[in-house]
């Protein structure tokens, strides 16, 4: 069982981290689709999200380096006490508070590691594209147009002549 405060600051850490996550998310959306080529993928995001749910093409490397750039620009918009919530819940701060809770000189001196957490929000980065739906992304991924979503389509068609 954990202590309050370290629930306190799991929770906290988590709502930051899907914050952060959130927003790397919306720039990625807002970057347009060009390694690709013509794919018919709405942008960057939806490229990230075929290579994840797909293949990695040659240019994965410079995927990975746009989307940890974007987390470790977001995580240096936070304030100190925000950086060290997320740090906190990482395997290496996890550690570094179970070694040093007792400290007299609290959080000063804590090696806060922007990487591990920008690795820890990475993961999650990377998840959410294995999750991510959409038409263009199905074409992509399955090189036809995905029967459910038409469906789905036909039917709203139906409800609108009504």
């Amino acid at each position: 069982m954990r202590r309050i405060e370290q629930h306190i600051v799991a929770a906290w850490a988590t709502r930051l981290g899907n914050q952060v996550v959130k927003d790397v998310i919306h720039s990625l959306e807002k970057m347009e689709a060009e390694l690709s080529g013509d794919s018919g993928l709405e942008n960057v995001w939806e490229e990230v999200c075929a290579q994840v749910q797909g293949e990695e093409s040659i240019d994965w490397g410079s995927y990975e380096d746009v989307i940890e750039s974007l987390l470790a620009g977001s995580i240096a918009n936070l304030d100190r006490d925000a950086q060290l919530a997320l740090w906190a819940v990482t395997d290496d701060g996890c550690d570094y508070i179970c070694d040093h809770h007792a400290d007299k000189n609290g959080v000063v001196g804590v090696p806060l590691d922007i990487g591990a957490i920008v690795a820890k929000l990475k993961e999650k980065v990377l998840s959410a594209a294995a999750d991510y739906e959409s038409p263009s992304l199905y074409r992509y991924v399955w090189g036809e147009d995905d029967p459910e979503y038409t469906e789905l389509e036909d039917e709203d068609e139906d409800d609108d002549e009504r």
